[in-house]
């Protein structure tokens, strides 16, 4: 949706035309802030479709977010088109939840190699993933397979959200690392710079020389590291993770 006015309340309903009888009850949502004024998010990744995910939302339905980050594996699909009922029930079990103020909770998703299967796959090989959740403007001929699996979301006037491709569909270096490096340069004035992806650079389960994270430490840590990230939000470990503050793989008062 374009257009939109910030710190903004908007009401909508979906339904296929004139046919009123399909059209869903009215439901809200609101938009960021212009300023620098702070809100509350919630994050998270690894989900699936289980009782424990009913759980989590009914939690995260308790506080007064402005949205959701997931950092992927988010149905455990793998790809496979016959896996469409858990992508209907985990996203209706999202539509149940509202914040205290009835407000629905919009999210912001990066991709996990149970979207796809694994690593070094194709986009079409995640086919309900790049279908379901398209963050750039959207025209009739615009075919979503042609988008990025990384995206860039400006919150307020002092805080930046990259959402990134840990390997799925996207190599970490090449294209990915100059768009990463161009957007932290361009946003290096922003008070929080914020990454959510799935492989961790530093994982608190898997073992520290794991592939996938090796790779992401040598092409995405000196970037972090030489524009002041503020947080990278890891996933993929099935695990809780605070880390102290890293540049260079060593702890720092103003690392990452």
């Amino acid at each position: 949706m374009l257009d939109l006015l910030p710190n903004t309340t908007y009401y909508f309903s979906v339904g296929n035309g004139n046919d009123l009888r399909s059209y869903s009850s009215e439901r809200k949502f609101r938009t960021g802030p212009v300023s620098d004024e702070s809100y509350t998010f919630a994050t998270g990744g690894d989900m699936g479709a289980t009782s424990a995910v009913v759980e989590l939302n009914k939690e995260i339905g308790t506080r007064e977010v402005l949205f959701a980050a997931v950092g992927g594996d988010i149905t455990y699909s793998d790809g496979f088109i016959s896996c469409y009922r858990r992508w209907d029930w985990w996203i209706n079990a999202w539509e149940t939840i509202t914040t205290p103020s009835g407000y629905i909770i919009p999210l912001i998703v990066s991709i996990g190699n149970h979207e796809a299967g694994g690593f070094g796959y194709d986009k079409k090989d995640a086919p309900y993933f790049f279908q379901y959740f398209v963050h750039f403007p959207m025209n009739s001929t615009l075919d979503p397979y042609d988008l990025p699996a990384y995206h860039t979301h400006i919150i307020g006037s002092d805080s930046v959200f990259l959402s990134l491709d840990s390997g799925v569909v996207t190599p970490v270096k090449g294209e990915q690392s100059q768009w990463l490096e161009e957007e932290l340069n361009k946003y290096s004035y922003m008070a929080y710079k914020f990454a959510i992806y799935h492989v961790p650079l530093y994982p608190s389960i898997r073992g520290y020389d794991a592939a996938e994270s090796k790779a992401l430490r040598n092409a995405w840590g000196p970037i972090f590291d030489r524009y002041h990230l503020t947080i990278g939000f890891e996933n993929h470990d099935h695990g809780y993770k605070r880390s102290h503050q890293i540049t260079n793989d060593t702890e720092m008062e103003l690392g990452v």
